[in-house]
């Protein structure tokens, strides 16, 4: 069973998401979500006389009606699916809008999703297209809200602050009290002295 699930398209592609793992990729849930939906999307990309966003919205409708999918994956998945032939794009003369591509904060989990694509298909152009854009993905995916782990303990760290500054205020009491304590005690030695003088001249 395992065996005939990786020879499939999806079986592939999370083959060799798997194996970037261990070569320490980052990958993201958005990434994982396209590699399950690329064929869905693909149908759409080769549909012609279609509007591209609206043909890769009605493809993945009905999975994203079945997986109650918030907006804002829907939104961010379809511009993977909707970015994916950008990326064969290389002309030199084309870098002002190549260095704007990069900076979609989504850039990186797409990139990762045509890497993945074109090595499951063993499509050379589109190989030699990520090894132009390799380069370039080294910024680190943005960090899924939901996936970022606990959340600080705001009620812990104010407790930690107010218990801090109750300590200085301790120790700002402690050392004034020593310092009062101390003058006092040089006054009393002082007066103890001067009662044992007039005791010395009194006895003479």
């Amino acid at each position: 069973m395992v065996s005939k699930f990786l020879e499939t398209n999806i079986g592939k592609r999370l083959a060799i998401a798997d194996k970037l793992l261990t070569e320490r990729e980052e990958m993201t849930p958005h990434i994982f979500y396209s590699l399950i939906f690329s064929d869905l999307a693909s149908e759409a990309l080769q549909k012609e006389n279609m509007h591209l966003v609206p043909a890769i919205k009605n493809s993945l409708e009905l999975i994203f009606r079945r997986l109650e999918t918030p907006k804002k994956d829907k939104d961010r998945l379809i511009k993977i699916f909707a970015s994916q032939q950008r990326f064969l794009s290389t002309e030199d003369e084309k870098s002002s809008q190549n260095n704007f591509f990069r900076m979609k904060d989504y850039f990186y989990d797409a990139f990762m999703v045509f890497k993945i694509g074109a090595i499951a298909e063993n499509d050379e152009k589109a190989i030699q297209s990520a090894f132009f854009w390799e380069i370039s993905v080294r910024k680190r995916p943005t960090p899924v809200k939901k996936f970022n782990g606990a959340r600080p303990n705001k009620s812990r760290n104010r407790n930690f602050q107010k218990n801090r500054e109750e300590d200085r205020s301790n120790r700002r009491e402690e050392t004034q009290s020593s310092s009062e304590s101390e003058k006092q005690n040089r006054k009393n030695q002082k007066e103890n002295s001067q009662e044992d003088f007039s005791s010395e001249d009194s006895g003479k």
